[in-house]
């Protein structure tokens, strides 16, 4: 984690100007990005911005509740439009959008999902939904149960997508590939480790994701199948824009974040899948993310309502929701309610999605 200098002094974005400064102290170092009088122009928009902050204090802005992170991105330019790292930067300098390495449970689906249509699958094969055990070879087996506790026998591809359903996604990631799963994944934008646990369709990974991966990889979607980077990189790795350049006091240019594109699914095959993310929104675990206009997205719930996540998109727009304890793995219960992806990160997303478009 990144040990912040000194609070920004910006009241707007926080945890957004502390990103840009570790990737100005990465690139020029410590004495020159404090010291050499920098002009760093940057892709936030203040009013998205505005919009991530009221949305994520409109539904969760109480003290005691769990925290939000939000990212938006713009699919069409592979910037960072607004970013929440937290709920109070004054006490809580840890950026759980950038930083923040957590399970994303069913939000991970999508990379299962993109990886079968790679492999030439119809999303209206069958499979049967059942309570699973599956062989993993040396005595080892691996149990698992749907979310909600029932079964639709057969089901679709597609259905199973809709419904979010873990046994349907667990034999799906024995017939394509752990590894493939994860080599997908890391073609869309996500750069964190996630290893090749058979579980890794359900989001069990060996190393979590940031919500800025994950927005970003959910942005490869909307852009149909390209996905987006700079030319400068963060902590090593591609990472999506959040600085257009730097100039010096004079104004002359040390560094243009030029944007790269790189083909990580075909057109179609991004289409494909869009059409598939789009009926959760219309029927099914994702529901309460509705912004009365096509956008598609898949919810996220980790075991024992740790980690909850809302990941959608749109053409224009794509975001990733997570809500959690920043310092914690515990079990979320807000107005009664147990934090499930598709309650309060829908709700968040929703609300944020239809005020920045």
């Amino acid at each position: 984690p990144r040990r912040p200098h000194a609070p920004p002094k910006s009241h707007l974005a926080p945890y957004f100007v502390e990103y840009v400064i570790s990737q100005l102290v990465h690139q020029f170092g410590a004495a020159t990005a404090f010291g050499g009088g920098l002009r760093v122009y940057t892709t936030l928009d203040p009013r998205v911005q505005r919009d991530a902050d009221r949305a994520a204090t409109a539904i969760l802005g109480r003290p005691g509740v769990p925290a939000v992170a939000l990212v938006a991105i713009d699919p069409h330019t592979g910037q960072v439009k607004a970013l929440v790292g937290g709920r109070n930067f004054a006490r809580q300098q840890f950026d759980v959008a950038v930083d923040g390495r957590r399970q994303p449970g069913s939000a991970f689906k999508p990379f299962a999902l993109a990886t079968a249509i790679r492999q030439g699958m119809s999303p209206t094969s069958v499979f049967i939904s059942e309570p699973k055990s599956i062989d993993l070879g040396g005595g080892s087996t691996w149990n698992v149960s749907t979310y909600s506790g029932g079964y639709a026998g057969k089901i679709t591809l597609t259905d199973a997508t809709v419904e979010s359903d873990n046994t349907v996604y667990a034999d799906l990631s024995m017939m394509v590939g752990p590894d493939n799963i994860a080599a997908t994944a890391a073609d869309m934008g996500i750069t964190s480790p996630v290893g090749d646990n058979p579980s890794i369709a359900l989001g069990g990974l060996t190393t979590g994701v940031s919500p800025l991966e994950m927005a970003n990889a959910y942005a490869t979607l909307a852009d149909g199948g390209e996905r987006l980077s700079g030319t400068m990189m963060a902590d090593g790795e591609p990472a999506p824009i959040s600085i257009t350049r730097v100039t010096d006091a004079r104004g002359r240019v040390l560094v243009r974040n030029t944007l790269v594109r790189s083909r990580a699914l075909l057109p179609w095959q991004a289409g494909l899948e869009t059409s598939i993310l789009q009926q959760v929104i219309e029927r099914g675990t994702g529901q309460a993310a509705a912004i009365g206009r096509p956008a598609a997205g898949k919810t996220g719930t980790t075991t024992d309502y740790a980690d909850a996540w809302f990941c959608g998109y749109t053409p224009d727009l794509a975001a990733a929701v997570w809500v959690g304890y920043p310092d914690s793995q515990r079990e979320m219960i807000v107005r009664g309610i147990r934090v499930a992806g598709g309650t309060f990160p829908a709700m968040i997303w929703s609300r944020f999605a239809a005020d920045a478009l």
